[in-house]
């Protein structure tokens, strides 16, 4: 399992290299949080390394709320 500060890092890892493109930071923000749980041995195979990404991934997004998503997104780096 991963932290909600290391997922909450991921998001904005995302956020500032996709600004405006929510999809492609849903794309890579589950990207990553796969190759975290992996690096740290979770999951037995594919399929239950993929069950426990959604579950982080759903878990992140509850804390990140719509507006907040697009207010990360819009001022990534200081900039609008």
């Amino acid at each position: 399992m991963l932290t909600l500060q290391e997922k909450r890092k991921m998001w904005r890892r995302v956020c500032r290299d996709f600004p405006g493109d929510a999809m492609m930071q849903e794309v890579h923000l589950i990207r990553e949080v796969m190759s975290a749980l992996e690096k740290k041995g979770e999951g037995r195979n594919y399929r239950e390394l993929s069950v426990l990404t959604r579950r982080e991934c759903a878990e992140l997004l509850k804390h990140v709320t719509p507006a907040r998503r697009s207010r990360e997104t819009a001022t990534v780096g200081g900039k609008q």
